[in-house]
């Protein structure tokens, strides 16, 4: 997970950090196969993991401080990974011009350019313009995927594996900007939440394919409580993946 320094709207309202793996999850196996681990680099050589969303045979949505200062990546799309040493895809990534650090006034979005296609039968597939508005916080279960810890305590957990787990989205909009809240809640039916390493990684709309937001960041370092995805409905976010791909 690469650390980054926060800006003091985010830290005054939610103490959150950045880069959030799905806690209190299941293994995900085939179910999205088009998630993937994303492996990035600096010019150092220096690495750092997030996940990400296959949209297109070549473009992986992924966060804005995932890519940011990273100079190549690797992404794989396998449900278990046992050495990120070999395999993957190659990929250039790039970050939304006006991302700086995580705040709820910064677009949290990059893309992952994979040098050769991915094939795949069903992508990850954007919302329409606004659907984050019209859908509200409530009772509608979502979900999230990605490769990030399980667990920090009591026991520190870090398989790398495809994890899904069950959220509601509990605000939207207000202070939040084009964020949203997510719930974390390891008790309910609906169990889930997010960690380090699913930075990037989708929540999607029901048990849908649409990638209504991209995790950003969370309220502690013990991923514990609520976490703040970066919306892709939004202008700002359709205007950046407009230059990679077709947007509805």
């Amino acid at each position: 997970m690469k650390k980054f320094a926060l800006i003091v709207v985010l830290v005054a309202v939610v103490g959150a950090f950045p880069a959030h793996a799905v806690t209190y999850g299941t293994l995900d196996g085939k179910t999205h196969p088009y998630v993937g681990l994303v492996r990035l680099f600096d010019g150092a050589g220096n690495a750092w993991r997030c996940s990400g969303t296959l949209l297109s045979s070549t473009v992986v949505l992924t966060a804005g401080h995932c890519t940011k200062g990273a100079t190549s990546a690797r992404v794989w799309f396998d449900a278990a990974i046992p050495d990120l040493g070999s395999g993957g895809t190659a990929g250039t990534p790039y970050t939304h011009p006006q991302f700086t650090t995580v705040s709820f006034t910064a677009p949290d979005i990059g893309v992952v350019v994979l040098s050769k296609p991915v094939k795949m039968s069903k992508y990850g597939a954007l919302p329409t313009a606004g659907l984050v508005a019209t859908i509200g916080s409530g009772s509608t279960l979502h979900t999230v995927v990605g490769y990030g810890l399980q667990e920090v305590k009591p026991n520190y957990t870090s398989q790398l594996a495809r994890y899904r787990g069950t959220v509601k989205i509990q605000g939207v909009g207000g202070q939040l900007g084009d964020y949203v809240q997510i719930s974390s809640n390891s008790t309910a039916l609906w169990s889930g939440g997010t960690c380090a390493g699913d930075s990037g990684g989708p929540l999607f709309r029901g048990n849908t394919n649409v990638v209504l937001a991209i995790t950003s960041g969370g309220a502690n370092v013990n991923c514990k409580g609520a976490s703040y995805d970066y919306r892709v409905d939004v202008a700002a976010a359709r205007t950046f993946l407009s230059a990679f791909l077709k947007v509805p």
